[in-house]
């Protein structure tokens, strides 16, 4: 015995048990973690959202603008004018940079505004104008720009068009301006083009003062993925396209060896990104914290669970220890010393001592209900002739044929194979007998005392009622006809196990059990007639029994079929007899079973050669139809060694069959002049019936013998009729023909003219 060994299982239980809590737990703080960083996600993305649209907003006001200098007089009146400017122009001039000015005052997130009128040559900056010869002075003063970088620039075509300056110049200036083109009458060319540089302290107001807090990056990219501005850590965005390509609101990026939280909003108007950058271990450092102080909880509750739980599974565990240790210093089992745990054992040792318990009152019981039955066996075979011993042994086995009448039905299973599911036969024979007795017995214990026992294959029930109870015999036996119709119907549909039940006639005194039993068993014979069927009352098989006839006619007949070897003529003429027989039901099963021997008799004596013998030795065919129980066995049987007789006559025939052909042909030759000479008259001098004579001959010459006597005949005939001056009718009864005329057809026949004319041609 595996001493500790429940208690490990226990104490590992407990453990188990406190894992699959604690995994639990972390379950639903991932669920948690996750909806958190969803939650900080969706602030994080309010906040870019919010940005965008501010943004978005400062972005309309200057398209705005822009379209408000197109459409402001002083301006449309200074496009195209002449390079020579008159005094209205510079009065235009004028009053162009005061709107300028207006413009460049309400415009929050403009630092400066200016214009370039491509016609006349005009670059209205910083409240003054100037002309091509001062766009030096201009460019380095305002852009830091050399003059031709700032002419390229301003000469360009834009629309609503925000950048830096590094990108557009491939300089280091690094201002953030807008440019918008003006056009003029002629919409394919522009007129002039609007420059505002924006001021980057406005917007960086726009941003929240989180950003320096969760060290994020804001960063807003255009529609070429140039950073238009960017505040915070400076990190490379140059995969930012990537968000715009695939439409993506946020994912984790790894940038230099970090994983960053990324948040995109894309603007509808301008098709530019608005993303929030912010390293992932800042992004889910309110997470981590929490994850790590659950981390810690849990492993102390699973240091404290797993202390309780060994004290727990100890303290469970001493009583069943100290019961298995004293079970175990007082056991003799064998299995006391095998390698199982202390619960299997006291288990194993219950079960050890229920078992030889229930062996002991099995045994009792066995051997109380063997003894039962042979007693109940002796009594249907009348091995008792004192009623006063059968009472004594009938009270021992707790019997009471308290009863005036008896009766016994014998029932024989006639097929049990769909219980064809154990070991053996034997074993499918005794559950199909254990489930036709409870059945039989539930349905009858309301109407009769039944006692059942076995013989020879037989089930024997002992019915005891009250005669008194019943008006006749034929109220008894309608009673018991229902009883065993509904027990067969049951059986038969739920088992599918065949059996036929023979009742006996009733009988007065416990002694005419053996009486009702031998009735039983004269009355099973009749299975052998009527074949499988359900119920046989004796009293129905009490009729006159006539003699079978087998003439000897009809023996001879089958003689000389069996002699031809015509197994099929020979079978049907045995199968005739036989079934004319067995529908007389005034014939007793007996009566057709010796037909059968003498049928078998029949064929025995056209055994004759040394084949034909050593198969009566092989097969014992008699001994076969003595150990049948039904006549469909000793038709199998009998038709069986039939064919096999036919078949060794057959063959032997066939070796014989060259000399009989010469032997008919001498015999007709010898007779030929005879008048009786006929087919009938062969078969009958060589034994064989002139069908199959006639069948021999056609098959093996092509011709009948009555073609060959004839040829025969007809062939002497022409010999007299050369030869001789005989008369036709002399020489017709030479021949063997008792009339001329006779004579005279057949000559014509197989010669084509009469005799007269033949004997003319000569």
């Amino acid at each position: 015995m595996r001493k500790s060994a429940v208690f490990k299982k226990w104490f590992f239980s407990y453990i188990i048990l406190i894992f699959c809590i604690a995994i639990f737990v972390l379950i639903i703080f991932n669920m948690f973690s996750l909806r958190m960083e969803q939650d900080l996600k969706n602030i994080n993305k309010s906040h870019v959202e919010e940005i965008k649209g501010l943004f978005d907003e400062k972005i309309n006001s200057i398209n705005l603008l822009s379209n408000s200098i197109y459409l402001t007089p002083e301006f449309k009146k200074l496009f195209n004018a002449d390079p020579k400017l008159s005094a209205l122009d510079q009065y235009n001039i004028q009053e162009a940079q005061k709107k300028l000015k207006l413009y460049d005052s309400v415009m929050d997130i403009s630092k400066s505004t200016s214009i370039y009128l491509f016609k006349p040559t005009l670059f209205f900056a910083g409240g003054a104008v100037y002309t091509t010869r001062y766009l030096d002075i201009l460019s380095e003063e305002e852009y830091g720009l050399d003059a031709k970088k700032l002419l390229a620039l301003v000469t360009g075509s834009y629309s609503q068009y925000i950048t830096r300056l590094t990108y557009i110049t491939n300089s280091s200036v690094d201002k953030l301006i807008y440019l918008q083109s003006i056009p003029s009458n002629n919409i394919n060319y522009p007129s002039a083009t609007l420059i505002i540089e924006l001021n980057e302290d406005v917007i960086s107001s726009y941003f929240s003062p989180t950003i320096k807090k969760d060290k994020s990056t804001i960063a807003i990219l255009n529609d070429k993925n140039h950073i238009i501005y960017s505040t915070g850590e400076k990190i490379d965005l140059s995969w930012a396209d990537y968000f715009r390509l695939k439409n993506i609101g946020s994912c984790t990026v790894k940038i230099n060896g970090l994983n960053y939280m990324t948040i995109v909003s894309k603007s509808d108007k301008m098709n530019w990104l608005y993303m929030k950058v912010i390293p992932k271990d800042i992004f889910m450092k309110e997470t981590a914290a929490l994850k790590n102080q659950l981390m810690l909880l849990i492993a102390l509750l699973l240091l404290l669970g797993i202390t309780l739980a060994y004290f727990l599974a100890m303290r469970n565990y001493s009583p069943l220890s100290n019961l298995a240790k004293d079970i175990f210093n007082n056991s003799k089992d064998i299995l006391s010393g095998s390698r199982i745990d202390e619960y299997e054992f006291i288990k194993h040792q219950f079960d050890y001592e229920k078992e030889k318990q229930f062996i002991l009152e099995t045994r009792i019981k066995k051997q109380n209900s063997v003894l039962k039955k042979n007693f109940l066996r002796n009594l249907i075979k009348g091995k008792f002739s004192n009623i006063n011993e059968v009472a004594a042994r009938a009270k021992t086995y707790d019997l009471s044929f308290t009863k005036d009448s008896y009766a016994v039905v014998v029932i024989k299973i006639n097929d049990f194979s769909a219980m064809s599911s154990s070991e053996s036969v034997e074993k499918d024979y005794v559950l199909s007998t254990f489930i036709i007795q409870n059945i039989f017995g539930e349905i009858s214990q309301s109407t009769f005392d039944l006692y059942d026992t076995e013989d020879n294959d037989l089930i024997a029930y002992i019915i005891n009622f009250k005669k008194d109870e019943l008006s006749s015999y034929s109220e008894f036996s309608n009673n018991l006809e229902n009883i065993l119709v509904e027990t067969h119907n049951n059986v038969k549909d739920k088992f599918e196990i065949d059996f036929t039940s023979i009742v006996s006639n009733s009988h007065e005194t416990v002694l005419g059990i053996s009486d009702a039993y031998r009735e039983c068993l004269d009355a099973l014979s009749y299975t052998k007639v009527l074949g499988n069927t359900k119920i046989i009352f004796y009293q129905e098989t009490l009729q006159s029994k006539a003699v079978y006839s087998f003439p000897i006619e009809k023996e001879q007949r089958i003689i000389n079929l069996i002699k031809a070897a015509d197994f099929g003529n020979a079978k049907q003429s045995i199968k005739n007899i036989i079934l004319d027989h067995r529908l007389n039901k005034q014939l007793s099963p007996a009566s057709i079973q010796f037909l059968y021997y003498d049928i078998l008799g029949t064929i025995m004596k056209t055994v004759t050669n040394i084949e034909e013998q050593e198969l009566v030795e092989k097969s014992r065919p008699l001994k076969s139809l003595l150990g049948c129980d039904r006549f469909e066995e000793m038709d199998y049987i009998l038709y069986d060694f039939l064919y096999s007789v036919c078949e060794i006559k057959k063959e032997k025939e066939e070796i014989s069959c060259v000399d009989l052909l010469n032997h008919v042909r001498e015999y007709i030759i010898k007779n030929l002049y005879n008048p009786d000479l006929n087919v009938a008259m062969v078969g009958d001098a060589f034994n064989i019936t002139p069908a199959y004579l006639s069948k021999m001959f056609k098959n093996e010459t092509g011709e009948s013998i009555l073609q060959i006597i004839n040829r025969l005949r007809i062939e002497k005939s022409k010999a007299l009729l050369k030869d001789t001056a005989l008369s036709l009718s002399e020489i017709a009864e030479k021949i063997g023909y008792l009339y001329p005329n006779t004579f005279i057809r057949i000559f014509k026949k197989y010669e084509g003219f009469t005799p007269g004319q033949f004997r003319k041609t000569i």
